[in-house]
């Protein structure tokens, strides 16, 4: 596997990781999101606050460490906003996403048509099956108003 490696070497899994390790810290610390979510605004004014930080350490010479933890500290609260309040919004991004990454680059119309298909198709796919469970769910209705329909006129017999 070809790892992404930053401009000073560190892998990019190992960024990863330290965010992981943020943000079951901050969990461990505040309690778990579904104890202490926030609205989209006030997670925005949470990463706000912890940059301003972030570059007054740095401006003040406080030294790159004290600065790349507010940074991971800035990463982790990101990410818990994206857990947070992302839903399904967060699935229309990655739709838009993953549109724009098969046709991004220098790539010939049939590069990009070839990046495009497999990505169209597990779109199409889930609309699809989203589809299907709101038409199996319509027919579950009317199949449960038929029956009280039914038994509404059973009873009227009687």
């Amino acid at each position: 596997m070809d790892e992404k490696v930053t401009a000073k070497g560190i892998p990019q899994p190992d960024v990863f990781d330290l965010i992981r390790a943020e943000r079951a810290y901050q969990d461990a610390k505040w309690g778990k999101l579904a104890e202490h979510s926030h609205p989209l605004g006030e997670w925005l004014l949470v990463i706000e606050g912890k940059l301003r930080e972030a570059v007054t350490l740095w401006q003040q010479g406080k030294g790159d460490g004290a600065t790349l933890s507010k940074v991971a500290y800035i990463a982790a609260t990101a990410v818990a906003c994206l857990e947070s309040v992302g839903g399904p919004l967060i699935d229309e991004w990655m739709e838009g996403m993953e549109l724009q990454r098969a046709n991004s680059g220098y790539l010939s119309p049939n590069q990009r048509a070839k990046r495009w298909y497999p990505v169209l198709e597990e779109i199409i796919a889930r609309r699809n099956a989203e589809a299907v469970k709101a038409a199996e769910a319509t027919a579950e209705a009317k199949r449960i108003a038929d029956t009280l329909a039914e038994v509404s006129t059973s009873m009227q017999e009687v």
